[in-house]
C-alpha cells in the first residue's frame, strides 16, 4: 500500500488542533510553548497545522508543559475514527464510560494491531 505523504494524517490534524486549543487556553504564545520543549515557532506552528508528525517524547514534552495527560491530544478521535494507516477500526464503545479510558483502549488495542 502506497501512502501519499504530503497530505496530512487526520490524526496528526487532530493532535495539533488539540495542540494548539490548549496552548491558547492558556493564552500561551507558540514562541513560549517552543522555548519550554526546545522547538522554533515554526515548527510549533506545522505540528499545530499536522504537517509534521509530533513524535512521542515530544508529545510527552508538550504534555507536561500544557500541563495536561496525553490522552488529552486524542480525547474525541480514537474512539471512533481510523486513520488511512491504521490496521483496523475501532467502532464505538457505548458501554466504556469516560472519553479517556475509551482512547486508552483504543490506543493500546492499535498497539497491539501493529504487532
Amino acid at each position: 500500500m502506497v501512502w501519499d505523504t504530503n497530505i496530512p494524517d487526520p490524526a496528526d490534524r487532530h493532535v495539533g488542533a488539540r495542540v494548539r486549543r490548549r496552548r491558547k487556553s492558556l493564552e500561551m504564545s507558540r514562541e513560549e510553548l517552543g522555548a519550554h520543549v526546545s522547538l522554533t515557532f515554526q515548527q510549533i506552528q506545522k505540528h499545530e497545522l499536522g504537517i509534521d508528525r509530533i513524535g512521542a517524547v515530544k508529545l510527552f514534552q508538550i504534555a507536561r508543559a500544557l500541563n495536561i495527560p496525553l490522552a488529552y491530544f486524542f480525547d474525541g478521535y480514537a474512539a471512533g475514527a481510523t486513520t488511512s494507516r491504521s490496521v483496523g477500526r475501532i467502532g464505538p464503545m457505548p458501554r466504556v464510560r469516560g472519553e479517556n479510558l475509551r482512547c486508552r483502549i483504543a490506543e493500546r488495542a492499535g498497539a497491539h494491531a501493529q504487532d
